[in-house]
């Protein structure tokens, strides 16, 4: 396999985000919305030498389910949204995903699609932010780096947030790339 950050747009031979949800979360159903979150938490593969954080992280549009960061200032955060409606793909899920963020001033989208880990197909988007002061990470020139990995299943969208700031933006790359491949193969053994 190569590295996640080959990015496409097919649709065809595309697993749907229930499936890959229920793969990756939980088997069963009739569980809460706190036990399925908790359960997506805890399957993380955190990496070694990062910490839990409690205070203020970046804003999400959703509920924070949980936040970690390093030393180098590479943090992740993960949190479910509002459930949708109408389900749909991971190339549908990063195309509305990307339309969001395209029209927040001081964003710019540099990549959407999708990446395949594991025979699961994810949402994947690539956001450039100028640093608005609204309690994101600091750096010396104060833009961001967002990297987000989405995962929608009846119930909700969760999502992934990896962030660092613009200068580290490809040390963060595979970071994410490692992570993705650890989760996916943990919850296959």
């Amino acid at each position: 396999m190569g590295s996640l950050f080959s990015w496409s747009h097919r649709a065809a031979n595309a697993v749907p985000m229930a499936a890959v949800l229920a793969f990756l979360v939980l088997p069963g159903c009739g569980e809460t919305f706190q036990n399925r979150s908790r359960a997506l938490v805890e399957s993380l593969p955190i990496p070694a030498g990062w910490s839990t954080t409690e205070g203020p992280t970046a804003a999400v549009p959703g509920t924070k389910l949980a936040a970690w960061n390093d030393q180098a200032g590479h943090r992740l955060v993960v949190f479910r949204t509002l459930p949708d409606p109408r389900p749909k793909g991971a190339s549908s899920l990063a195309a509305e995903w990307a339309i969001r963020h395209q029209n927040q001033p001081g964003n710019q989208v540099i990549r959407s699609g999708t990446t395949t880990a594991q025979n699961a197909e994810f949402a994947l988007l690539e956001v450039a932010q100028k640093n608005q002061g609204a309690g994101l990470a600091a750096s010396d020139t104060g833009d961001l780096r967002r990297i987000y990995i989405g995962l929608q299943d009846q119930k909700a969208t969760y999502w992934l947030l990896f962030f660092c700031p613009e200068g580290q933006a490809e040390e963060l790359k595979p970071i994410v790339d490692q992570f993705l491949k650890s989760w996916t193969a943990r919850r296959e053994s």
